[in-house]
């Protein structure tokens, strides 16, 4: 995905690799790592909830974590209560063999198929 121009690669880790969290942005790699055991509506909102902390970033607005998750929860059910689509996981970035396992199985990111 882009932000700010700039490409932000989305990985999904195993939750073993991130025990004490389900995502993680950083800034200077240009990365978001998100824990791929999470319903397709969680791991949108953390990749929504890591997304505003580079934004943070970016523009030093030194958001806190509260703050960060009150902005997540506002826009996301912003986002979902006006029916617009909220799919992070579509984006381009994605490398084509990169496969996301979710609870309703493992969802092919390339073609978006759904194997269950």
């Amino acid at each position: 995905m882009k932000l700010f121009g700039r490409t932000i690669k989305i990985n999904f880790i195993d939750e073993e690799l991130m025990p004490q969290s389900v995502g993680m942005a950083n800034i200077l790699k240009g990365k978001i790592d998100v824990t791929n055991n999470m319903s397709d509506d969680s791991t949108n909102a953390t990749i929504l909830h890591e997304t505003i902390h580079l934004i943070s970033d970016m523009l030093n607005l030194e958001l806190n974590e509260k703050q960060v998750f009150g902005l997540e929860n506002g826009i996301y059910s912003f986002l979902k209560d006006n029916g617009i689509e909220v799919d992070f996981m579509k984006s381009e970035e994605i490398p084509q063999e990169k496969k996301y396992e979710g609870n309703r199985g493992i969802k092919n990111l390339s073609n978006n198929t759904e194997n269950v």
